[in-house]
């Protein structure tokens, strides 16, 4: 027996492919193509089963699908997935890779720059920008292959063993710096391969279940660092490297062996459990602290060869459900993570600051290890017929190491209660309310730099490291209300009424300096209604607002670094409209089906800025770069229609018509003007070389034909 289906389309599509943001994660080509085909081929007792799939064949977002199966003995699948993400297709660069991660300019420009003054270098840097930056494509492509093997031997035993490859290959932005001030952006080059390998065995029996696990990860990066050439010197002097390196993502391999078990109790009672144990690995090579061959100093020398890093996990996961009662419910569950960084600690007798200068401050790692633990509970009662009562408690710890993280022990209490009510048949609403309060034991502002340097460098270093004031947000005392209503109306069989409502407020009570309050809230309402057996109408809008307000303090040393004038508090507020409706219209049933769909969806982003005392106490200069100002407002739009009408000229033939069409308008001061010179919009950049990456506007129409064969 057999069912297969083949899709061939003709796309129309505007020429003009300048636009990354349309094609963020897909490939829309012109012509014919492959869209689609569904070939599954079965024999009468279902026994055996033969599947081929395929999504957009011969495009970069293609999909691919092969299974082969024996009920209740074996099935095998193989699945090949591409990813597209294009980040931008405006992006320039005067650098030529001469080999996989080396960025190189012409020695012409370096020692120009290199012998002119510092007022006349942003215009030659300028003048050879806008002759010699090339056009390249900022994108990359994930290629994933996936095996699957599932075995059922017997009807207690079940195995599987999978394997997956991901291949990811392009160039994305990133950024580099020399002494902070001099900028290059370059396209990082990406061909990084991550195998990931799991094997699994389960038992089943009639009161428990138990399966053991075992995954294995390993990431390989093939360009171990990136180096570029600094467009302002040829030669090497301490303070002006002619070229900067860095170092790139390490390969690593981390392995995790579970165990998950399950056994029902008495009293309608159930227990699962899981149980599992990682090792994390990282020994790359360590990269010298420098390229700049003018910085020499014993004082460099590594103190290893490689990281030697070793990290463990646990992870036990204990959940309990019980119905004691017909109409009592009972729940607990307790979470225990512990990641453990067993790493030796290293001490660095000196360092380069990017490229350019030593320091000769000893510097010793630290390290992340933490523990993490969650607990609930929670009590189901059906006091009445149409009303169900929950109440629940719930509980987070973290316990961070002390010499990394401020505050080493926080504890989160939630108490939480939920009505679901259903008074008609037609009427059905569930709520709930949560509060909750973290408290931290104590914040140890310079915990971090305690352990990194010496008590004399401490002593120096503390007045001009993070203030005292600052509590950092997710180790801050917090209080959290949550309230949320959903309603499901349908006082028609055919028409379906169902609104929402969610609100949070956060309080960051005792934050003088930070994030000190997050609210947001959404609210939304959807309608269906089918007035026909062959009529569907549809639509929905949605409205959500975030905003959150922080409070800073500009210090400028050594004379302004707590003059509580130059406070500045930043609010920021976003807000999200979409909206959206529809018809699914069967015209001829059987024969004719016509589809619309419209959406838009729009979000603007305000960022207002103010000191609740104006500066003063400083000089002019001091005082201007402490007042607060309000940034640009950021905005986008998204519309998108498409209508599609499909006919049936057979049992076997069909036809499809669709048009698309989208419009997106964005407007973000961070990149609408962005250009590999910026030194005409900010002077102090004139130096600085950017891809002038930009998310642009698009107007897009398609127009495809389909025509299909079912058999």
């Amino acid at each position: 027996m057999g069912n297969a289906r083949r899709l061939g389309r003709v796309r129309e599509r505007p020429s003009n492919r300048d636009s990354g943001k349309f094609e963020e994660y897909r490939d829309i080509p012109s012509g014919a193509f492959l869209g689609g085909l569904d070939l599954r081929l079965t024999t009468k007792d279902d026994r055996y089963l033969f599947e081929l799939k395929a999504q957009d064949a011969g495009e970069d977002d293609q999909n691919f699908r092969l299974r082969g199966s024996r009920l209740g003995l074996y099935d095998f699948e193989f699945e090949w997935d591409q990813i597209p993400h294009v980040f931008s297709r405006t992006g320039r660069s005067p650098y030529g890779e001469t080999s996989r991660g080396v960025f190189e300019l012409p020695d012409s420009i370096q020692t120009t720059l290199q012998g002119a003054s510092a007022a006349a270098r942003p215009g030659l840097l300028r003048d050879f920008l806008a002759t010699s930056a090339r056009s390249i494509d900022l994108e990359t492509r994930w290629d994933i292959a996936r095996l699957t093997l599932k075995l059922t031997p017997t009807r207690e035993w079940d195995f599987l063993a999978e394997y997956t490859r991901t291949r990811k290959e392009g160039e994305r932005p990133i950024g580099t710096t020399f002494v902070f001030t001099n900028q290059v952006e370059l396209p990082e080059p990406i061909e990084q391969t991550v195998h990931d390998l799991q094997l699994a065995a389960a038992i089943t029996r009639e009161r428990w279940q138990l399966q053991f696990a075992y995954n294995l990860s390993l990431f390989k990066n093939d360009v171990d660092v990136l180096v570029w050439d600094n467009p302002l010197r040829v030669t090497d002097i301490v303070g002006g490297p002619s070229r900067g390196r860095l170092d790139l993502a390490p390969d690593n391999v981390a392995h995790t062996a579970s165990v998950t078990g399950a056994i029902n109790l008495p009293g309608d009672s159930r227990l699962t459990g899981t149980y599992s144990y990682g090792w994390r690995f990282q020994d790359d090579s360590f990269v010298p602290h420098t390229i700049n061959s003018a910085i020499v100093d014993p004082r460099l020398a590594l103190p290893a060869d490689s990281l030697d890093g070793d990290v463990r996990t646990q992870l036990l996961n204990l959940r309990f459900t019980s119905r004691p009662l017909p109409r009592i419910s009972l729940g607990a569950r307790y979470r225990f993570y512990d990641l453990d960084d067993t790493t030796r600690n290293l001490t660095f007798p000196a360092r380069v600051r990017t490229d350019t200068s030593i320091i000769t401050e000893p510097l010793t790692t630290s390290r992340f290890s933490y523990t993490r633990h969650n607990a609930g509970a929670d009590v189901g009662w059906r006091l009445l017929g149409p009303l169900s009562l929950t109440v629940g408690y719930d509980w987070e710890r973290w316990d961070r190491d002390e010499n990394h993280r401020e505050a080493d022990l926080t504890d989160e209490h939630t108490p939480r209660v939920s009505l679901d009510w259903t008074p008609l048949d037609w009427l059905v609403v569930r709520t709930s309310y949560r509060h909750s309060w973290r408290r931290i034991n104590r914040y140890d502002t310079f915990a971090h730099l305690a352990h990194s340097v010496t008590p004399e460098e401490l002593e120096a270093d503390a007045p001009q490291a993070q203030s005292v004031l600052l509590r950092k947000f997710d180790q801050a005392d917090r209080d959290r209300d949550r309230v949320d209503l959903l309603a499901q109306i349908s006082p028609l069989d055919t028409l379906v009424i169902t609104p929402t409502v969610g609100v949070r407020k956060d309080d960051y009570k005792n934050s003088r300096l930070g994030l000190q309050d997050d609210e947001s809230w959404v609210a939304g309402l959807d309608v269906s209604w089918s007035p026909t057996r062959t009529l569907a109408l549809f639509t929905s809008y949605t409205r959500e607002e975030i905003f959150a307000r922080q409070r800073s303090r500009y210090r400028e040393p050594p004379a302004q670094l707590e003059n509580p004038t130059f406070d500045w508090v930043a609010e920021n507020r976003d807000i999200v409209h979409t909206v959206g409706a529809g018809i699914n219209w069967s015209m001829i049933p059987g024969k004719l089906d016509l589809r619309l769909d419209w959406s838009f969806s729009e979000a603007t982003g305000r960022m207002q800025g103010f000191n609740p005392t104006p500066p003063s106490g400083g000089t002019a200069g001091q005082n201007a770069s402490a007042t607060a100002v309000d940034f640009p407002t950021i905005t986008d739009q998204l519309h998108q229609l498409q209508a599609s009408v499909r006919y049936n000229i057979s049992k076997s033939w069909f036809v499809t018509g669709r048009y698309i069409w989208e419009r997106f308008d964005v407007t973000d001061f961070r990149t609408d003007e962005i250009e590999p010179w910026m030194g005409g919009v900010d002077a102090s950049t004139g130096t600085s070389i950017f891809l002038g990456a930009q998310v642009r506007d698009y107007t897009a129409n398609i127009l495809a034909f389909t025509v299909g064969y079912r058999f």
